[in-house]
């Protein structure tokens, strides 16, 4: 039975004290609200006084939590004195798992609590935390508790399993609480402080128990006495905010019925895919669509009643989401080596700050560092806010400088480069950074102890060119603005490091920078539209492009990129239009050495040129670099880098370098591979093996394929003078032009012969010969083409005396023929003067046949 029974009335007409109390004499649970049916009866089995009881009755299989609590809504406990009253009986030991409470406060209703959602209030029971059997009284935010009174009752040595016990808990307006206990013939009272209150709503009982366990426990002669108000006022919206691009939170006044979700609408017409409550008087609006971000709103509610049936029609709320997208928040600061520590903790952690003007929450972002991810919890980051993100471990150290989030197993920093990326909760980039030891130089602060800061804050993505070590005397500025601003504006268009097929009906991009793929909208194929591109990494560098039809092997295709795609800057890709196709295997002599610099200038490394010498595509991560010693061959590419037919690409490992040293270089075409192999200056060899390591091309180099004249040869790339030419005959080399810097990487070669076009007899580039390495005439191709098969020939150089001064071949097997190249020099290497010099070639053949030509050529000098 339940009696409310009015005390007094206060000075404030809508107040008043009162008591609510129930006695269960009646055999009903009326007024009683329980996270399950069936849990609770008001029976007389063994009850606790008179003829019935509130009694767990529920026979479990299995371990399990239960509420009963009944509503205490508009009890003001801030305007006068509170007195909870009631008896209770736990016929089985209190343990860790066979525990119970009574709510005397709570702003959480059974359901939640049985659900296990963290609950705000105050509650009187054992083992709430711990299990020393001792009565308590607890504070609880959000499901974390702690004590208020601990009683000098201890549950199962005091009470046992037979005894009823009646506790009083009251509190006073200025937030003084006491406990009294009475048992058998023993009483005792105990006191402490906790002002803080929360939103209140229930009270009642929390039973715990294992599955042998259940239906051991009693509550009887309830009542609660204060001052309430009674609740005349309809429930309002506090709050609508976007926690991503497909959710919002609402907050409402006081907690709705059961109707809430039914009449909710936005303006926009976003539709709704489901409510979820998910604290008291919170609620998650699930959408199917995309929320329209910082765009005003309006959520508009039929009618929004509470649960004491005080309604309001027509709600109408305005509201501007706002969510975080890519450069909103960005990682600001990066301490990877805190060891030696300079002035600050010996911790690793990120800074993050919010570039907008609106709070934005982190709810199930991810932090990803290379293959580790952790989840932020859900946090606002106000307005141009900078927060610190470590582990728990430094928590405490680093909350000194700012507010910090410590997410569960915040990934471990690598000192020697890692990329780290945050993404929202649906995995859209809100910033990343490929974090290099080159962030901190080559100085004394590389040694650790210093951070990395970003120095321009208008262009997160430009990198590395915004990053700079710390120049703050403590070693970084965790949480305050960084120690250097520098303006770093990005120009730079999104180059495309490779394209590929990775599935016959997909083909993946990898750009140097990250990219914008939101609106880019679709990309097309020789002609045809592509499914809209999927990120394939965690910083947006790769795309993967989903195509209408399957690749066909053989075929060469043309894929367009969108006008819209850009970096962050804005900047469109550098070029338009890729070419693809599905790779093949090479044979010896498809690909061969181009050009070589194996003896760079300081602050240059050296490189590799290949060409394609087929129709075929090539990968050339399937293809390995060695030189000839007992050192492993290594891939020639770190991603499945495509060499198309007639295509050059130079691989080194400094890009930058390279392309600085040499203006004639395309950049476009030139590869940064991790590592080559080692190259000695004087001399070596190169050699490409496919997957199997069988030998597709070589050559064995040397000082003495440079021009003889040269007054030094560092910086000076050697070069063929046709592509297609053999790489294993060293006439077929020569030295870069001075022209073009002294070097051609990723492009034709600056001493090319000109290709005769005819394929008989004896035919010459021209008819004159310059080497002065201007890039022009600086050689003479002599192509003999004597006909049919098995040709063996002899090429001589004669001067304008009659005498023998260079012996181009010498009983050469060519087969069908060959092509000779003359740089001007003599047998001995030296230069020969100018003047008009005869060119005898001489065959003959395995059919007995002979040929002999003869023609003059001009040595001039500029």
């Amino acid at each position: 039975m339940k009696k409310v029974l009015l005390l007094s009335l206060s000075l404030l007409s809508a107040c008043v004290t009162a008591q609510v109390a129930y006695d269960f004499e009646g055999g009903s649970t009326e007024g009683w609200l329980s996270g399950s049916p069936g849990r609770w009866c008001a029976d007389n089995l063994s009850p606790l006084g008179g003829s019935y009881s509130l009694h767990h009755c529920f026979d479990n299989t299995v371990s399990g939590t239960d509420a009963a609590l009944f509503s205490i809504a508009g009890l003001h406990p801030e305007l006068g004195m509170v007195r909870w009253d009631f008896t209770i009986r736990h016929a089985t030991d209190p343990s860790s798992s066979n525990k119970w409470c009574f709510l005397v406060m709570s702003d959480t209703g059974p359901q939640d609590i049985c659900d296990g959602r963290g609950y705000s209030g105050f509650a009187a029971g054992v083992n709430l935390t711990g299990y020393d059997d001792t009565l308590r009284l607890w504070h609880v935010d959000e499901g974390r508790a702690e004590t208020v009174i601990t009683t000098e009752v201890n549950w199962q040595n005091d009470v046992g399993v037979e005894g009823s016990v009646r506790i009083i808990v009251t509190r006073n307006k200025e937030g003084e609480w006491t406990v009294e206990v009475a048992w058998g013939r023993e009483h005792g009272a105990w006191s402490g402080v906790q002002d803080e209150l929360h939103d209140i709503r229930y009270a009642g009982v929390v039973y715990t128990y294992t599955a042998t366990k259940d239906r051991l426990l009693w509550v009887d002669d309830v009542s609660v006495d204060g001052v309430f108000i009674a609740d005349k006022e309809a429930p309002e919206i506090m709050s609508v905010t976007a926690l991503n691009r497909y959710t919002l939170q609402v907050i409402v006044s006081e907690e709705p019925d059961e109707r809430f979700a039914s009449g909710i609408s936005l303006e926009s017409g976003t539709r709704f895919e489901k409510v979820v409550k998910t604290g008291n008087s919170v609620y998650e609006i699930r959408l199917a669509g995309l929320i329209i971000n910082k765009m005003p709103d309006r959520l508009i509610i039929e009618s929004l009643c509470d649960r004491a049936g005080n309604c309001r029609a027509d709600v109408h709320y305005e509201f501007v989401p706002a969510y975080a997208v890519s450069g909103d928040v960005v990682i600001t600061e990066i301490m990877a080596d805190p060891t030696p520590p300079v002035d600050l903790p010996e911790c690793e952690y990120l800074e993050l700050t919010n570039r907008t003007g609106d709070s934005l929450c982190t709810g199930r972002w991810m932090l990803i560092g290379d293959r580790d991810t952790a989840l932020l919890p859900q946090e606002w980051i106000g307005p141009w806010e900078r927060i610190i993100l470590c582990s728990s471990a430094s928590a405490v150290k680093m909350a000194k400088y700012a507010r910090v989030i410590s997410p569960k197993s915040f990934p471990s920093l690598n000192d020697s480069g890692e990329t780290i990326a945050l993404r929202d909760a649906y995995g859209a980039l809100i910033h990343a950074v490929c974090y290099k030891p080159a962030f901190l130089g080559n100085g004394p602060k590389s040694g650790g102890g210093w951070s990395a800061e970003m120095t321009d804050l208008g262009n997160p993505f430009n990198e590395p060119e915004v990053w700079k070590p710390s120049s703050d005397p403590s070693g970084g500025t965790p949480g305050r603005g960084n120690s250097a601003e520098i303006t770093a504006e990005d120009s730079s268009c999104p180059e495309v490091i490779g394209v590929w097929p990775v599935m016959p009906k997909q083909i993946e991009v990898l750009f140097n920078e990250t990219v914008m793929t939101g609106n880019a909208g679709s990309w097309v194929i020789n002609g045809n539209a592509t499914l809209p591109a999927v990120s394939a990494d965690i910083a947006d560098h790769s795309l993967v492009i989903s195509l209408p039809d399957e690749l066909r092997p053989g075929a060469l295709y043309e894929l367009v990129i969108p006008a819209l795609l850009t970096d962050f800057a804005g900047n469109m890709a550098c070029v338009t239009t890729l070419k693809t196709g599905l790779p093949s295997d090479p044979f010896t002599g498809d690909i061969l050495f181009n050009e070589l610099l194996f003896d760079p200038l300081p602050g240059c490394q050296d490189y590799i040129e290949l060409y394609n010498n087929s129709e075929k595509i090539f990968d050339l991560s399937a293809l390995y670099l060695g030189n000839g010693t007992n050192t492993p061959a290594m891939h020639a590419a770190d991603v499945p880098r495509q060499l198309l037919p007639g295509e050059y690409v130079a691989l080194t490992t400094d890009r930058k370098a390279v392309t600085g040293h040499y203006p004639c270089s395309a950049g476009q075409n030139i590869y940064e591979s991790a590592r080559l192999p080692s190259m000695p200056d004087d001399r070596g060899s190169v050699i490409l093996y496919d997957r199997s390591l069988n030998i597709i091309d070589r050559v064995d180099y040397s000082a003495s394929m440079h021009l003889l004249f040269l007054s030094g040869t560092e910086g000076i790339a050697v070069e063929k003078v046709a592509p297609d030419l053999p790489s294993d005959m060293a006439s077929n080399w020569h030295s870069a032009s001075e022209a073009c810097g002294w070097g051609t990487p990723g492009t034709e070669n600056s001493t090319l012969v000109n290709q005769t076009g005819q394929r008989s007899g004896m035919q010459f580039s021209a008819t004159r010969i310059s080497p002065d390495s201007d890039g022009f005439e600086d050689v003479l191709s002599v192509d003999v083409f004597p006909g049919g098969e098995g040709n063996v020939i002899s090429v001589t150089v004669f001067n304008d005396r009659g005498f023998i001064v260079r012996k181009l071949a010498q009983r050469f097997a060519a087969g069908e023929g060959a092509r000779f190249i003359w740089d001007g020099t003599s047998d001995s290497g030296a230069r020969l003067p100018a003047g008009l010099y005869m060119i005898i070639a001489e065959s003959f053949n395995t059919e007995g046949k002979t040929r002999r030509w003869k023609d003059v050529c001009a040595l001039l000098y500029r």
